[in-house]
């Protein structure tokens, strides 16, 4: 419905059908619902990439043989499946806003925690650090995916290819930014603390572009709840079921494939190109010796 030309802004608006503003301001807020899932993924990708853009520093740091790196790449697995195996639960009973807002800004806090154990060469500590990383990495991935879900849902486009997409921006952004620090001599330390301060901060801004919950919002789309499915029967029965199907074990075989694929290639390529290929690294330097700092 066209307004009349001589109508004010405030008749303008009366005129304007009622179905139509809440459309427009549906649409509107999808969308920032959307941009924020993208940001939220791109921090997911970034967190993650600072660490592994470090892992030469952090080798040199420790003095570790590769066995020893092997257990200190099992702390950010350990606390993956520590986090996956609750991340159902937790998004279910506080919803994928807060267990994003909880578990992005405080997981961060186990890459500066890392770099004091490396400082001190303790492994036993950095094992602990980055498990602690792990279970806040692998809470938010759940999470983000959730919302992201629902945004398509909500849109009524196919997103999550770019969601996906935006996590690799920002593991792209976090190497880059991490071979500067090498290339500069930054401080293990100081390169995370200024990255989970970044990490944190962006995330209270992000966050509050999400819905309310999981962005469900009809009872229709409402995921089961912690204590029952939609058929009545407990959840974590009706959880653990899903694993005597055949499909749900043959896509699990994949993506166990996938992973070790994909976790191989992250965790031992920095170190087989600088082992392998003779590329160079900073000398390793204690995270908080300001004498290393450009």
């Amino acid at each position: 419905m066209t307004p009349h030309p001589s109508a004010s802004p405030e008749t303008a608006e009366l005129l304007v059908p009622p179905t139509r503003k809440h459309t427009t301001s549906t649409h509107g807020k999808n969308n920032s619902w959307r941009n924020a899932v993208f940001a939220v993924f791109a921090l997911a990708g970034f967190s993650l990439s600072t660490w592994l853009s470090r892992i030469p520093t952090v080798r040199d740091h420790l003095d570790a043989t590769s066995g020893e790196m092997g257990l200190v790449y099992l702390g950010i697995s350990v606390g993956s499946i520590i986090g996956l195996l609750g991340s159902g639960y937790v998004v279910t009973l506080i919803g994928a806003k807060k267990a994003i807002t909880w578990f992005l800004t405080i997981g961060v806090i186990g890459l500066p925690l890392a770099a004091l154990a490396i400082g001190i060469h303790s492994i036993p500590l950095t094992i602990a650090a980055l498990a602690f990383f792990g279970i806040g990495f692998s809470m938010t991935d759940v999470a983000m995916n959730v919302t992201g879900a629902a945004n398509e849902r909500a849109i009524g486009r196919t997103l999550m290819p770019i969601f996906h997409a935006l996590f690799s921006v920002g593991t792209v952004i976090g190497i880059g930014l991490g071979a500067l620090a090498e290339a500069t001599q930054i401080p293990l330390l100081l390169h995370m603390v200024i990255a989970g301060a970044i990490i944190a901060a962006l995330t209270l801004l992000i966050v509050r572009f999400l819905p309310r919950g999981d962005g469900f919002d009809t009872p229709d789309e409402q995921p089961a709840s912690a204590d029952q499915d939609s058929t009545g029967r407990s959840g974590w029965k009706s959880a653990l079921g899903v694993w005597t199907k055949k499909r749900t074990l043959l896509i699990g075989l994949i993506v166990l494939g996938m992973a070790f694929v994909e976790g191989a290639a992250n965790d031992w390529l920095p170190l087989a190109m600088i082992d392998g290929y003779d590329l160079t690294t900073p000398s390793a330097r204690p995270p908080w010796d300001s004498s290393s700092w450009p």
